[in-house]
């Protein structure tokens, strides 16, 4: 792992984000607690935007559909064709 060592000397978080050297067993299992429940957290935040991001590309493309359907209703009556005929 040397390569690591050379990155994580110009990463200004690594110091914070390490454990304290003098850590007890009871501070490091309380330590990893905390970020077990940090990544729970974070992993079903993602899972809810995914599905808000899906959910509003449905919409989208339902509201596109709407549209063309209404696109299709509004062709002027001077020029009567097979597409003006409700769907």
């Amino acid at each position: 792992m040397a390569g690591r060592s050379s990155i994580s000397a110009d990463d200004p978080f690594e110091a914070y984000l390490r454990p304290p050297p003098n850590e007890t067993p009871t501070e490091r299992e309380s330590r990893l607690k905390g970020e077990r429940e940090a990544l729970r957290i974070s992993q079903e935040i993602d899972e809810v935007l995914k599905a808000e991001r899906i959910a509003a590309k449905k919409s989208v493309c339902q509201l596109d559909a709407l549209f063309f359907r209404v696109s299709l209703i509004c062709v002027p009556a001077s020029a009567p064709t097979k597409s003006s005929v409700f769907c």
